[in-house]
């Protein structure tokens, strides 16, 4: 195990940010912390790299106790949101700057930093001042620095959060499948579900305080545990919901637009009269009807606020008792009476439906 986080506490002025926080990443591993803004992904790193301390619990690298061990002797490659190239350097000193503060010997710094350059595709940058690069490249020089000194842990902040999504694209690609080949432990920030899905091994989602659900991205997707997991991957129609009535398989769900019936719903078995919780409903799994077929059960009343082209769908906008909705519809199932404006019927395939517990 290359990093080894337990029990770690961390206040800013009497105000937690984190409680009893674990997180264990093995060697070669990729984890994505995926996060509102505002929750410490930030912090997390920084705590990790050493550049604030640990109010309580311990942080491991390699199986060595690090809380009290200075940043610089960690081991820990860090590249900043902001990069932090510094603007009086070319790109050789840059990337060198980590192994000069090592006192490595001459040969071995430039030796390192032609293996980076060639690696990240900067051959013949070595001489460029770093104000005279483009986006992407500046990227890649920070991302060089951090790696020059071969660190045990890298600590990504956001790497690609100036660039546009062109860029993004491509550059995620390349940096997971470096990484990958250089088998390096990483950490890796972003609030970006897309591009977390692309790089990650496994994605840590922080809320309330600690490590929610950690997972490969197919399991997390799959099967998120709580509805804050559920929106940092994407889910729409995600209500509060009570429960109001439960025999057998049968269950009544009270929620904004209505009352909901499912059976066979799975993770029920804790649920219990009144309590409250979130449900999610698919939104490939609602089916918009002509308001004169629209009596069944699980059937609402909705106008269409709004038709988003999606490519192979249209994504429609309903409002329903105030609440607004979104379907899923095949282009090959658009019908006439699907028109902005129009009153229809809303049917909800309980199959489609997932309860979360409030954390």
């Amino acid at each position: 195990m290359v990093l080894e986080i337990s029990g770690l506490t961390k206040c800013y002025e009497n105000h937690p940010i984190f409680q009893n926080l674990n997180l264990f990443v093995e060697k070669g591993e990729m984890v994505v912390l995926l996060g509102a803004s505002g929750v410490g992904k930030t912090t997390l790193l920084r705590l990790i790299a050493g550049l604030e301390p640990v109010d309580q619990g311990s942080i491991k690298i390699n199986g060595k106790l690090v809380n009290n061990i200075p940043s610089s002797k960690r081991g820990i490659g860090m590249m900043f949101q902001d990069l932090g190239l510094f603007p009086h350097m070319d790109v050789f000193s840059n990337i060198a700057f980590g192994l000069r503060t090592k006192k490595e010997m001459k040969v071995n710094i430039h030796n390192r930093v032609d293996e980076l350059l060639s690696m990240l595709q900067l051959e013949g940058y070595g001489n460029r001042n770093v104000n005279q690069l483009s986006g992407g490249e500046m990227q890649r020089v920070a991302l060089a620095r951090a790696l020059a000194p071969y660190p045990a842990i890298l600590l990504l902040d956001e790497p690609l959060g100036s660039l546009d999504r062109p860029l993004r694209d491509i550059l995620q690609d390349q940096i997971r499948l470096l990484l990958k080949d250089l088998n390096i432990t990483v950490l890796y920030v972003t609030h970006d579900r897309d591009e977390a899905f692309v790089v990650a091994d496994k994605i840590a989602f922080v809320d309330n305080k600690r490590i929610i659900q950690i997972g490969t991205p197919m399991d997390v997707y799959n099967n998120p545990k709580y509805a804050s997991v559920a929106k940092l991957l994407g889910f729409k129609n995600i209500l509060k919901g009570k429960l109001i009535h439960k025999e057998d398989d049968n269950l009544i769900f009270q929620t904004q637009i209505g009352d909901i019936f499912v059976k066979n719903l799975k993770g029920t078995d804790m649920i219990k009269n009144s309590m409250d919780s979130k449900l999610y409903i698919d939104s490939s799994g609602i089916k918009i009807l002509d308001i004169r077929n629209s009596s069944d059960q699980n059937t609402f009343i909705a106008k269409i606020r709004d038709i988003r082209f999606k490519g192979d769908y249209n994504e429609i906008v309903l409002k329903i008792s105030g609440y607004e909705i979104f379907a899923r519809i095949p282009i090959c199932e658009q019908r006439s009476y699907i028109n902005i404006g129009n009153i229809v019927g809303v049917k909800i395939d309980s199959k489609g439906v997932r309860v979360f517990s409030d954390l």
